[in-house]
């Protein structure tokens, strides 16, 4: 029986959720928040006078050495009210370290040139090797150029209701806008996922008390002027229209206690809950809800030609399959024509062909994974590049068998990989001589801990025991030599490092892993359209993925894990985990949701249903010196330079005359 809230209770849920628009609202990444309900989607209802100007931060050089002391990352909402100007301002950070003085807007772009929040004390403390941004230039943006991207990725259909992947969500992100907008630039908060309605087609929402209506003022825009849209204005009824498809498509799960969207009038776009759902609006900004013209489907192009209102046209004289993509500047953007003339997304599968891509400017972003040697001796060649930290708020890689094919259906056969995995080794290679990062299961800390728990909180998350491992296998029967095929994310020439450590583990173990080739449609298909599940089409015992669709509660603890969610990658099958899902979804109680949250765990690990006890992401976000603006990642892969280009193109510049040396504040001492 579904919990209902009580009118107190009810309060605390609209305010959670937020009763009313402001112009920056704070999305505290993991954070509870009133009514047990994750803060996900915090909208400030408070007064107009009651608000306290948010301390900015005085970058200090590189060599100065900033204290700060740690702190839980605060369960408490901050509150924003609506500003005047298109510009956000800086908002302090979740742990926010040290207080600052405030510093005068600059004059220059336009924008604040760094976060608010200590980002350098902050890293520090977090034993981060770079800080968790650095301070623009103080230049006028200047017009023109192509920004190139180097993907190691081709491209399939773009279609984002039936199909998914890297490419599916990077055009969503060119082309389309969201519904609710997230917020960019210099002043990003690694710590915090912040809706801005400047960002996005909603200029501002209203939440019902109860959560069961939200409803969304929208702004005046235009769909690309390219056939058969021609450019004609966005109303409500394609907003309706397009969820009304996604919710029948892959995006089904994420759109969870969604009843249906109603466009009241041309302007005005309602949603109608079949329960309250406290994620809902930052879902809404994610890059898998784009909104794309109706005119499409109705043509059946929707697959080759994605027309939506975003900064991005597709330029498909300038498009090769799985050579290059290339979204030319619409200049009829409804955020002001883009600074630069073009984006695009160059297909490069070599990890050396991308790092020389790099070193000669032919890209400004897209590396393989960097080991500390390589990246000074890069530095060598680029000596004006900067480097940025985010900090470790969970395990983004997934390594899964599948649990319902013989031998894996063994839980034993499962605990017994696990137990084989050594995480120490793992840092020792991959991270050497840094504390930074750690492993953790495959879930955002934040929302089941106020402070960092460490690897040992999480039972079979720890130890290394191959002796037991071996007992496991023999009781149930494993023969050495058992064939294990693997299926990675297609644009890979050969095995990537994560990859490259699971394979060694479980040959170890006796297994035989078979990495089958690089392949994006194949991959594609049994990801995100759940090949993986399905015996008719299942092509491997192993599959690679990521740890949730959307920064959000739900997305861990519902979307990703629920047999019957509809971007659940991994075929789990388990009516304790549905059960304790379902639960958590709708208990209004923080300290009992957060109980859910553990059980959930428990139950993960204690049938070791992913193999996610690799390092988790370093977060290293390195781009060319001539590139403004424009900074990943956010937390629980929120906003990600793998996908989210697109969510900043029309205020990124490529800097003429950039500065010969670094910005960087390296902590590496």
């Amino acid at each position: 029986m579904t919990k209902q809230p009580s009118s107190t209770e009810q309060q605390g849920l609209s305010r959670l959720i937020g009763s009313r628009v402001s112009r920056r609202s704070v999305l505290r990444g993991g954070v509870i928040g009133a009514a047990g309900l994750t803060a996900a989607a915090l909208i400030g209802c408070g007064d107009d006078d009651d608000e306290t100007p948010a301390p900015a931060a005085t970058q200090p050089p590189a060599a100065a050495t900033p204290t700060a002391t740690a702190t839980a990352i605060p369960t408490a909402a901050i509150e924003r009210t609506a500003t005047p100007t298109p510009t956000p301002t800086p908002t302090p950070a979740a742990g926010a370290a040290a207080t600052a003085t405030a510093a005068p807007e600059p004059a220059g772009p336009g924008y604040p040139l760094e976060p608010a929040y200590d980002y350098v004390g902050n890293a520090r403390n977090d034993g981060a090797p770079f800080a968790y941004g650095w301070k623009e230039p103080d230049k006028t943006p200047v017009p023109g150029g192509i920004l190139t991207y180097g993907a190691r990725y081709g491209h399939g259909s773009f279609d984002n209701v039936t199909t998914g992947g890297y490419i599916t969500q990077s055009v969503n992100t060119m082309a389309g806008d969201m519904l609710v907008g997230y917020h960019h630039g210099p002043d990003f908060n690694v710590y915090q996922m912040e809706l801005n309605p400047d960002f996005g087609l909603a200029t501002g929402w209203e939440v019902a008390p109860d959560g069961l209506s939200l409803t969304f003022s929208l702004r005046e825009a235009n769909f690309h002027n390219v056939a058969p849209v021609n450019g004609r204005a966005l109303v409500a009824s394609d907003v309706a229209q397009h969820y009304a498809r996604m919710q029948n498509g892959r995006q089904a799960g994420l759109l969870l206690g969604l009843g249906a969207v109603e466009a009241v009038d041309d302007r005005t776009v309602r949603f109608n809950m079949d329960k309250p759902n406290a994620d809902i609006l930052v879902v809404a900004g994610n890059r898998e809800l784009p909104i794309y013209a109706t005119e499409v489907y109705d043509a059946g192009i929707a697959d080759t030609t994605p027309i939506g209102t975003g900064p991005g046209i597709l330029d498909p004289e300038n498009t090769s399959q799985d050579q290059r993509m290339t979204f030319a500047a619409n200049p009829d953007y409804w955020g002001g024509a883009p600074l630069l003339d073009a984006f695009r997304f160059d297909t490069i599968t070599d990890g050396e062909t991308l790092k020389a891509a790099f070193r000669t400017g032919q890209t400004y972003h897209g590396l393989p994974t960097l080991r500390t040697e390589e990246l000074d001796a890069l530095w060598g060649s680029v000596p004006g590049m900067n480097v940025m930290s985010n900090p470790s708020l969970m395990g983004i890689s997934i390594f899964a068998v599948n649990s319902n094919v013989a031998p894996f259906n063994d839980t034993r056969v499962r605990r017994a990989i696990k137990l084989g995995m050594d995480v120490d080794r793992y840092l020792a290679i991959r991270y050497p001589n840094q504390s930074w990062p750690d492993s953790l299961p495959a879930f955002g800390w934040p929302f089941y801990s106020d402070v960092y728990p460490g690897r040992a909180a999480f039972g079979s998350t720890a130890p290394y025991d191959p002796d037991e491992a071996a007992k496991l296998l023999s009781a149930a029967g494993v023969e050495k030599g058992h064939k294990i095929r693997h299926r990675h994310p297609g644009g890979f020439s050969g095995p990537g490092g994560d990859t490259q450590l699971v394979f060694e583990s479980l040959r170890e173990l006796g297994f035989e892993p078979e990495l089958l080739p690089s392949d994006g449609a194949a991959f594609a298909d049994q990801y995100y359209a759940q090949g993986f599940s399905d015996p008719e089409r299942r092509g491997s015992e192993m599959i690679q993925g990521w740890s949730t669709a959307a920064p959000t509660a739900n997305g861990y603890f519902w979307e990703n894990i629920h047999s019957k969610s509809s971007v659940q990658h991994f075929n789990i099958v388990d009516p304790v985990i549905d059960d304790l899902a379902d639960r958590q979804f709708s208990e209004i109680d923080t300290e009992a949701r957060r109980e859910l949250f553990q059980q959930i765990m428990k139950q993960m690990n204690d049938e070791a249903y992913w193999m996610d006890k690799l390092p988790a992401s370093a977060g290293i976000f390195i781009l060319r010196p001539e590139v403004r603006f424009v900074r990943f990642h956010g937390p629980y892969i929120g906003i990600h330079s793998f996908w989210d280009w697109g969510y900043s193109m029309h205020k990124t510049w490529l800097d003429p005359d950039p500065p010969e040396q670094t910005l960087t504040v390296d902590l590496r001492g």
